[in-house]
């Protein structure tokens, strides 16, 4: 029988939990996730909290309450509680964690390991894991999920030595919802050498209209570009210049990127366990291209092993060509 409970709490301030987006390094082989069997309720709290005593229980209601004595789910700071219990146990066992990445943790010893950790949900990487695996099941109470299909939204299909990452299942969502799938393929992200400009307060208006969610689409876009398909990240940072007021023209511009995506769902991002290539850049800048305010265009990428690591572009005033090439 399932017993309703009323909470009452005290003293509770911390609730913030990490969580991080997908990167992968070299060396570095996707293997088994664990899934933490009540993790919430096997994490001490770390201040007092009580439960008004809940109907089927035969106890003076109005003079007594029920202290917790490990957090359970509900809570709004179960997660963080959680996050840090596992973090001190995983520094116990002599891990660090990422100083760019608060989830993620790693031990370099005779057989390394990386830990991703995403809530209740542990990703693990490394050459040989048997070890760790019983360190932390011995622990915790875990269990193994088997290899990893779907993380953070992404499918990942193994293959030998290597594997690979894609959104086609988040792409088909996108394209149910925005009603895509009958329209024309899109051969490219956005038309080639394509200005847009801000809307005017005609379109502005109009577009509000027809109640779409400009901004919502984007986010979804970005994500996408983020994790799986570096190759419209432009289109997706030059449609986010018109987030605050978008018009039909700049809709159509992103329904061409939702078109290109939905005709090349396809494509996956392969990783494999070998070696070479190191970290090479590179940089280029484009003086007084916008058609609104006459900024320079500036950008780079980074990639490490031949898979791209970060790239940035951004938009500076420089009154000579040399100084955005400076700048970049």
């Amino acid at each position: 029988m399932k017993l309703p409970l009323r909470l009452t709490l005290t003293n509770w301030k911390n609730q913030f939990i990490t969580t991080t987006h997908i990167s992968f390094r070299k060396k570095q082989l996707l293997i088994p996730p664990n899934g933490c069997k009540e993790c919430f309720f096997n994490t001490p709290l770390e201040e007092e909290l009580t439960l008004a005593i809940p109907d089927g229980i035969n106890k003076d209601k109005e003079k007594k309450v029920l202290r917790l004595h490990k957090e359970i789910y509900g809570l709004k700071q179960a997660l963080l509680a959680w996050y840090n219990h596992l973090a001190s146990w995983l520094k116990k066992a002599r891990f660090k964690c990422s100083l760019s990445d608060p989830c993620i943790f790693y031990r370099t010893e005779s057989k390394p390991v990386w830990i991703y950790v995403h809530v209740d949900e542990l990703a693990i990487f490394g050459p040989d894991l048997t070890l760790f695996k019983q360190e932390i099941q011995d622990a915790f109470n875990m269990k193994d999920l088997g290899k990893a299909e779907l993380l953070l939204g992404l499918k990942v299909n193994h293959l030998a030595g290597r594997f690979s990452l894609s959104q086609e299942h988040y792409i088909d969502k996108l394209a149910e919802e925005y009603e895509i799938k009958n329209l024309a393929p899109s051969n490219t992200p956005l038309k080639p050498n394509i200005q847009l400009s801000n809307a005017t307060e005609d379109e502005v208006r109009v577009f509000k209209e027809l109640e779409i969610n400009y901004q919502s689409a984007i986010r979804a876009l970005n994500y996408i570009s983020l994790n799986s398909r570096p190759e419209i990240t432009f289109a997706v940072s030059h449609l986010s210049q018109f987030l605050e007021n978008p018009g039909i023209t700049h809709w159509s511009a992103c329904l061409q990127v939702l078109r290109y995506l939905y005709h090349t769902k396809t494509l996956e991002l392969h990783y494999a366990n070998t070696g070479g290539g190191g970290v090479i850049g590179y940089a280029d800048a484009d003086w007084g291209n916008s058609v609104m305010d006459r900024r320079s265009t500036s950008g780079y990428t980074i990639s490490l092993n031949h898979k791209l690591r970060n790239s940035l572009h951004y938009h500076t005033q420089q009154r000579k060509p040399n100084e955005s090439l400076y700048l970049t």
